[in-house]
């Protein structure tokens, strides 16, 4: 594995365990973004509060002549095991494919970048950090999303357009550019909601428990909100606003 790969992958306090499994079918639903939606998730690890991720819809327009929504995100981490600020960008079509994704980040005082332009069926991925740069063209499976380490904001888009269907399976390919990875997501979905407090208030929650990565557990409502997500390592990610 490229030396760069490994280095963003882990130092970025990675939480996605990359499996590589059959291609997924999954239904999908459009999203409806107005701009200035978007939400803050805050990470605990063991209970201690170490950092958050925001995420907002800053605008609606064509991109390559494609209806698309432009997001921008903010991620500040600071752990026994990590310091990173990340500023990223990403354009997603009304299914949320990814169209293109950028960040410029700070990772334990070092410079990392990455860009990613995406077609239907592969991703142009350019990276760099201070002693390394890194450029691929990866083909990927058709309708596959973008959600890579510590961008909470994508995992809540992808909620939002794959069907939540209750006792069923939820899936989906995913494609996470700092390490350069593609995945296929599986979890269960629970037969009955349950409710979850956070952001002030109570959520119908369905669990989903992950084989793919294996030992996630989410808690998302019907409609595709993430309320709350569960790493094997410990580490907690739950709504805040």
């Amino acid at each position: 594995m490229n030396s760069l790969m490994i280095a963003t992958s882990i130092v970025a306090l990675c939480f996605l365990s990359m499996c590589m499994g059959q291609t997924p079918q999954y239904n999908v639903q459009p999203l409806s973004l107005e701009v200035g939606t978007g939400h803050t998730f805050e990470f605990f690890s063991d209970g201690v509060y170490i950092g958050y991720n925001s995420y907002s819809v800053v605008k609606q327009e064509l991109y390559n002549g494609i209806d698309a929504y432009f997001i921008e995100s903010v991620t500040d981490i600071e752990s026994n095991e990590v310091t990173l600020h990340i500023e990223a960008m990403y354009i997603v079509d009304t299914s949320d494919r990814c169209l293109h994704y950028e960040f410029e980040g700070t990772i334990d005082g070092e410079l990392h970048t990455v860009k990613a332009d995406f077609s239907e069926e592969s991703v142009y991925v350019v990276a760099s950090r201070p002693d390394s740069a890194y450029d691929k063209t990866i083909e990927l499976p058709v309708n596959t999303l973008c959600v890579d380490n510590n961008m909470i904001g994508q995992w809540d888009l992808m909620f939002s357009a794959v069907l939540i269907v209750p006792d069923g399976t939820f899936a989906a390919n995913v494609f996470a550019p700092q390490p350069m990875e593609r995945v296929a997501v599986r979890a269960s979905v629970a037969e009955i909601p349950s409710l979850m407090e956070a952001a002030g208030k109570s959520w119908s929650c369905y669990t989903l428990t992950f084989s793919a990565p294996e030992g996630y557990v989410a808690y998302v409502t019907k409609e595709g909100q993430l309320i709350k997500l569960e790493t094997p390592s410990g580490l907690v990610i739950l709504l805040k606003e």
